[in-house]
């Protein structure tokens, strides 16, 4: 049965210079994250990594996110995504909970990890590349299993203490089947990705474009101006907006006369969406909603 790992093998087998992720301007061909996942996977095994030991992530959206979640998968590793809206007692909660072996946090995220994680940090913007730097572009003979966990979640912890929501690769590889029959993508799909990559939101609904080789455009944070520019200038054809973010974008001055012939599904959820704010979204986005 596939894998995480094998499932972006053979994405980049047959599409090497398709583009998969682009964020501030900077676009990952297919080719390139495949490669540089396998380097963190090599990186990942020559630290000491075992199967099933965790690697924490504390940083907003960007595509070494992407690349970590690969990389954990073909060295059989679990990812955990922390989630950098806490205070840092709440993550110090959670890290404790997960016992990561190795942390990776952007340089603006690192100041909310305990100090009992600061010796095994990789700092995303200073070290990363000196870490995977000249390693093997091919993945190491580490033999993953579909029933691999690869990803770690923590709920919210709005009735005690976070819990932890565990993920395998055949749970991830729903994703594409869920992008192609339930958001209707294919692989010429544009999907702007906006949501937190620790959350399930983010990870699971981008890998359901990226699943199928199409291209994801990744923003680091909600930015509606940012949005309308992204949605023109890539031909954005999906994505997943909380109502919230629905209701800044269609009040984002110019929204009227922008250029959004290519939006062909926005799905929606996370809060209660009324019919008068959806009603004018349809109207003003003139695309499919899917709530």
């Amino acid at each position: 049965m596939d894998t995480l790992g094998t499932l972006l093998a053979d994405l980049a087998a047959k599409g090497p210079e398709r583009p998969a992720i682009t964020c501030a301007g900077r676009t990952l061909t297919f080719g390139e994250l495949d490669a540089r996942s396998s380097q963190v996977a090599h990186a990942l095994v020559r630290d000491g990594m075992r199967p099933g030991d965790r690697l924490a992530v504390l940083t907003t959206n960007r595509p070494e996110y992407f690349e970590l979640l690969f990389g954990a998968a073909r060295a059989r590793a679990v990812l955990v995504g922390l989630n950098w809206r806490l205070s840092g007692p709440e993550i110090a909660a959670i890290a404790d909970d997960a016992a990561p072996a190795a942390v990776f946090a952007g340089g603006d995220q690192r100041e909310l990890l305990p100090a009992s994680l600061l010796d095994r940090v990789v700092d995303l913007d200073t070290g990363y590349e000196a870490w995977i730097a000249g390693l093997p572009a091919a993945p190491p003979d580490t033999a993953p299993v579909a029933e691999d966990v690869v990803l770690q979640l923590y709920s919210s912890g709005t009735t005690g203490l976070p819990k932890e929501a565990r993920l395998t690769s055949a749970n991830l590889l729903y994703t594409p089947r869920m992008g192609r029959e339930s958001y209707r993508m294919g692989p010429d799909s544009v999907n702007l990705l906006a949501s937190p990559l620790f959350h399930i939101g983010g990870t699971g609904y981008g890998l359901t474009t990226l699943g199928q080789g199409g291209h994801t455009v990744l923003m680091a944070e909600v930015d509606p101006a940012a949005m309308l520019r992204l949605i023109t200038e890539h031909r954005v054809t999906h994505a997943f907006f909380v109502p919230a973010v629905v209701q800044m974008l269609i009040d984002q001055p110019g929204v009227a006369d922008a250029e959004l012939s290519c939006l062909q599904v926005i799905a929606y959820g996370g809060a209660p969406m009324t019919e008068a704010l959806l009603l004018r979204a349809m109207a003003t986005l003139r695309c499919a909603f899917l709530g």
